[in-house]
């Protein structure tokens, strides 16, 4: 409990400072007088209970705000309250409990959770999600499962942690019921002093704050590592298509210059590979390829006539067994021939396109069509000119008759 007293210690000595100056500062304003006899002291902090925390249906990370604490988060998104706490390296048996740093990171899914700083820095490795990380087993992570503790459908142990040596659980210093039937009174806030004034304080020359005490007990930090091997040892991936056999848990203390420890926990399971694999499936996948009669790959197939199709299929294995049976079909076009007319004038339109939905697409066939048209003139004796045009969601192209050459 050295901890916590220690915290409590500073925070009223910080308490007492900050009332110390601003009494110093109205002493030498000669306003003193005007205070009351009894100071006012600002409002204690308070625990937020599990339903004024707003997590959205379907969410998967939360951010600690002022006042949320373990118990209340664990019901909002059905994770014990002894896996919140590993993740961010509290050990509830040392008293460590129910608070985290506002702007800390809860990220949460049915296959891992894991907690980040404000920083965006990890602050450990996280813990792979089963069954037993949940405080109702048969919902997801991320459900709200405060009705179900309500009900009765959930048991203590997984909201305010595991029992201590004595068998006794750990009491939550919430401000709030951990059991709405049998509700937790908060502890009676320590009133602080009265400050004693000092007899003159300069504003622009106020006086140094004591150095804080450096704590002299070495801390701990627990890490928790979880390792899936098959059964020759090799470390596997994914379980999927094996079986749980069993499990190992070593325990490492490594001690850091300073003196403080961290105690690793990492824990082996063994997986076999199961006696009922799936049976392999199949995924067909269609491609279309638009050729001409040379073979050549066509991006449109406008101002061109079908002529034939053929299809042919390949099967491809994967490494997990299932296949994929691609089905290419390849069409093929021929040039429609452009029939001249037999006088021309300027202005008359040779070609008028399809209407396309964009500029850019009505550009490209401009393109497409342009050295065609071109060779069509001189071999009239006259001058195209193919252009873009429209809006409004419609464009076309259009091939007019610029100029005639006179002989």
């Amino acid at each position: 409990m050295k901890k916590r007293i220690d915290y409590r210690r500073s925070l009223e000595i910080n308490k007492k400072r900050k009332r110390m100056a601003k009494l110093g500062i109205l002493s030498a304003f000669g306003m003193i007088g005007l205070m009351s006899a009894t100071p006012a002291f600002a409002s204690e902090w308070s625990a937020n209970a599990p339903e004024s925390i707003s997590i959205e249906q379907g969410a998967t990370s939360h951010t600690m705000k002022q006042g949320d604490i373990l118990w209340a988060i664990v019901m909002k998104i059905n994770v014990n309250v002894n896996t919140l706490a590993s993740i961010n390296n509290i050990n509830l048996s040392n008293g460590e409990q129910f608070t985290m740093p506002v702007g800390t990171v809860i990220h949460f899914s049915e296959s891992e959770i894991k907690a980040v700083n404000s920083n965006g820095q990890a602050i450990n490795n996280g813990v792979k999600v089963n069954d037993s990380n949940k405080i109702v087993a048969n919902k997801p992570i991320g459900t709200d499962i405060s009705k179900d503790v309500a009900d009765g459908k959930a048991s203590n142990i997984d909201i305010v942690g595991t029992p201590d040596n004595t068998g006794k659980l750990p009491a939550p210093n919430t401000g709030g019921n951990t059991d709405p039937s049998n509700p937790v009174t908060p502890e009676v806030p320590v009133e602080p002093e009265i400050p004693v004034i000092p007899p003159v304080i300069d504003p622009e020359n106020p006086i140094e704050p004591e150095k804080p005490i450096e704590p002299s007990t070495p801390t701990n930090k627990d890490v928790y590592v979880t390792v899936n091997v098959d059964e020759n040892g090799s470390v596997l991936d994914s379980t999927s298509g094996y079986e749980f056999v069993s499990e190992a848990t070593d325990k490492k203390v490594d001690t850091l210059e300073n003196g403080n420890t961290v105690t690793t926990y990492t824990t082996t399971k063994t997986w076999k590979e199961s006696s009922n694999p799936t049976d392999p499936t199949n995924e067909n996948k269609y491609v279309i390829i638009n050729v001409d009669t040379n073979g050549n790959v066509l991006n449109s197939v406008e101002g061109y006539s079908f002529v034939s199709e053929a299809t042919q299929s390949g099967v491809e294995t994967l490494p997990n067994g299932n296949t994929v049976t691609t089905y290419t079909t390849t069409k093929t076009w021929k040039k429609d021939e452009v029939t001249p007319p037999s006088d021309f004038y300027v202005g008359q339109v040779l070609y008028t396109s399809k209407a396309f939905a964009t500029s850019a697409e009505a550009n490209t066939h401009m393109w497409e069509i342009s050295t065609e048209w071109f060779d069509f003139g001189y071999a009239n004796n006259i001058a195209v000119k193919p252009s873009a045009f429209g809006g409004g969601g419609k464009y076309y192209v259009t091939v007019t008759v610029e100029s005639l050459n006179v002989n």
